[in-house]
């Protein structure tokens, strides 16, 4: 993994901190707030494609 650090050059490294700092930040904005995961629970099922929404339902019968 160390390599593919080095081989991305200076931009990737960059780019990597960059994700890894977002993506932390973001755990840890969920984390804080009791009402916040089930917040964005509910954004990320209505993201989904429509006939993923439910796949407890026939494929005949998703609208």
């Amino acid at each position: 993994m160390l390599s593919t650090i080095f081989a991305a050059g200076w931009a990737g490294v960059i780019l990597i901190m960059a994700t890894v700092v977002f993506v932390t930040g973001a755990l840890c904005w969920v984390v804080n707030d009791a009402d916040r995961p089930a917040r964005l629970a509910m954004l990320l099922r209505a993201c989904r494609p429509r006939a993923v929404r439910d796949p407890r339902r026939p494929p005949h019968q998703r609208r």
